[in-house]
C-alpha cells in the first residue's frame, strides 16, 4: 500500500471507529473535521450544528462525510472506495438493498456510492459504461440536491468522453461551471479543454487552457487548475509541433513546486514524458517518467501512469526485463486503474 493510500485508510479507519459516538463527521479537504448534525445539505455545500454554533462547509472543503445513522457497510464500502477498492465497495452495498426507511442523507450516500463504482469500474475497463452512465444519471436525476452532485456531473462527463460521446460530455462538465464556488468553475474549464486534447482538437484545447490560466483569483482551487492546465498546454504544444515551448511550460511548473508536492512534481515529470513520447524521443521520456517512479511515487494515479508508460519504453530500450517490473508493480500495485486493466502482457 502506498503512503497516500495508508494515510487514508487510516484516517477512515479511525472515522468508523468514532461514527458512532461522535454524531455526524464531515472531514475536510485541508484536514481536521466538523462533528455535530448536519442541518442542511445542498449540493453547494452542508451546514454542521456543532457545540460552537453552526457551520457551513462548502463542497470545495467538504473531503467526506460519515453520518451518524449510516450502515456500517456503507462506511466500510467508503473506505475501499476511498483506497480504489471499488469491486469490494460494490460488494459490500449489494447488501444494502432495503433503504426505504433509512434517512434522505444515507440514501444519497448509499445511491451515491454505487453509482460510483460502477463509473470508476467501467473507466478502469472492467465495467459497461453505458450503465454506469445510466446510474450515474439516475443518481443525479433523484438527487440533484446532494453535496456529491458536481462529483456526479463530473464523472457522467468522464463517461462519456470514455464513450466518445462528446456532446453529452461537454454538456454534464458544464454544470461544474454553474457552482458557486470558483474553483469547480476553473475546473470545468480543464475538464472541457482535456475532452477537446481527446479528440485531437488542441488548437481549441489551448484556447481553454490560456483563459483558464490567464484568470487573476486568488483561490488554491483555482490555482490547482490552472497548474494542471499549464501541464495540459505543454502536451497540446508538443503534440501540435511546438515541443520546445511544451517543454518550458512543464519544466516551470516542475520549478515552482515544492519538493514537498510531490503528486505536482510526478504530473509535471508525467506531461514531460508526454511532451517527449509526442516528439518521439523516447529516451528522453524514459528519463521523465523514471523520475516519477523513483522519486515521486506517493500519488497512485501519477505513479501508475508512469509504470504504463515506463513498460515500453523500456522494452524499447532493449530492457525487457525492467519493462517486465515496471508492468507486474503496476498490476500488482494499482490492479484498479485503468493503466493496468489495459497493461499489455508480454
Amino acid at each position: 500500500m502506498t503512503p497516500t493510500r495508508l494515510v487514508l485508510s487510516i484516517a477512515l479507519t479511525l472515522a468508523l471507529a468514532t461514527a458512532a459516538s461522535a454524531a455526524d463527521q464531515v472531514r475536510l479537504v485541508g484536514g481536521g473535521s466538523k462533528s455535530g448534525k448536519i442541518t442542511t445539505a445542498t449540493r453547494d455545500g452542508v451546514t454542521v450544528d456543532t457545540v460552537d454554533g453552526a457551520v457551513n462547509v462548502p463542497v470545495g472543503d467538504l473531503r467526506f462525510v460519515i453520518l451518524e445513522e449510516e450502515p456500517t457497510l456503507l462506511t466500510q464500502a467508503r473506505i475501499n472506495f476511498g483506497n480504489g477498492g471499488y469491486e469490494t465497495a460494490e460488494e459490500m452495498l449489494s447488501g444494502l438493498r432495503e433503504t426505504g426507511g433509512a434517512p434522505k442523507l444515507v440514501k444519497q450516500e448509499i445511491a451515491y456510492y454505487k453509482a460510483a463504482c460502477a463509473a470508476r469500474l467501467a473507466l478502469g475497463g472492467s465495467g459497461d459504461a453505458q450503465e454506469a452512465g445510466r446510474q450515474m444519471t439516475a443518481f443525479i436525476r433523484e438527487h440533484g440536491d446532494s453535496f456529491h452532485y458536481y462529483e456526479a456531473v463530473e464523472t457522467l462527463g468522464d463517461l462519456r468522453v470514455s464513450l466518445g460521446d462528446f456532446d453529452q460530455a461537454e454538456r454534464a462538465y458544464s454544470q461544474l461551471a454553474k457552482a458557486a464556488g470558483i474553483a469547480l468553475k476553473a475546473r470545468a474549464a480543464l475538464l472541457v479543454g482535456r475532452m477537446l486534447q481527446v479528440q485531437g482538437k488542441h488548437e481549441d484545447a489551448l484556447k481553454r487552457f490560456d483563459g483558464l490560466i490567464g484568470a487573476r483569483v486568488n483561490d488554491p482551487g483555482v490555482a490547482e487548475a490552472q497548474r494542471l492546465a499549464k501541464l495540459a498546454k505543454a502536451e497540446s504544444l508538443a503534440a501540435t509541433g511546438d515541443l520546445t515551448a511544451g517543454l518550458e511550460i512543464a519544466r516551470e511548473v516542475i520549478r515552482s513546486a515544492d519538493e514537498r508536492e510531490a503528486a505536482t512534481l510526478a504530473a509535471g515529470y508525467n506531461a514531460l514524458g508526454r511532451c517527449y513520447e509526442a516528439a518521439g524521443e523516447s529516451k528522453d521520456a524514459l528519463f521523465a517518467y523514471l523520475h516519477t517512479d523513483l522519486l515521486f511515487n506517493t500519488d497512485p494515479l501519477t505513479h501508475a501512469e508512469a509504470l504504463a508508460h515506463l513498460g515500453p519504453l523500456w522494452r524499447e530500450a532493449g530492457k525487457p526485463d525492467a519493462a517486465r517490473d515496471a508492468l507486474d508493480r503496476l498490476r500488482r500495485q494499482y490492479a484498479a486503474t485503468p493503466q493496468a486493466r489495459s497493461a499489455e502482457v508480454r
